[in-house]
């Protein structure tokens, strides 16, 4: 072999030393939301409850659809409150609104909640009526 050419040979895997991999903390990762995890939907049914509580079923006379949505921020504050589709009967309208401002506040949302958009949808026929929450 002439000085140009070196004889090289490659370390074994055990040979090479590959910086030490530090003990980093672990940052917790926020618990993914579930709307349908069963303790999202104990909360949401709560809520629903409370909104319910102030509702006034009774005063609407007529039929008809609406949809509210809104939002709960982590101290229970209920933010971003709107309709999304209103009735054509104003009665439906009107007590949908009053039970919307009626609860400004509820208990905190689970840790798995970020602020998702929450939905009510609300039908009244004639005194039957059928409220969901979404």
């Amino acid at each position: 072999m002439n000085k140009a050419q070196k004889s090289v040979t490659k370390p074994s895997a055990s040979e090479v030393n590959l910086p030490k991999q530090e003990n980093q903390p672990s940052v917790p990762l926020a618990p993914v939301y579930n709307p349908n995890s069963p303790e999202m939907l104990r909360y949401k049914n709560n809520l629903r409850a409370a909104l319910f509580s102030k509702f006034a079923v009774g005063s609407i006379q007529g039929a008809g659809e609406c949809s509210i949505q809104f939002s709960v921020d982590k101290t229970g504050k209920l933010i971003n409150r709107k309709f999304s589709k209103e009735s054509s009967n104003k009665g439906l309208n009107d007590t949908v609104y009053y039970m919307l401002m009626s609860v400004p506040r509820f208990s905190p949302p689970p840790d798995e909640y970020h602020g998702e958009i929450i939905r009510m949808n609300f039908k009244i026929d004639n005194g039957n009526y059928e409220i969901t929450i979404n």
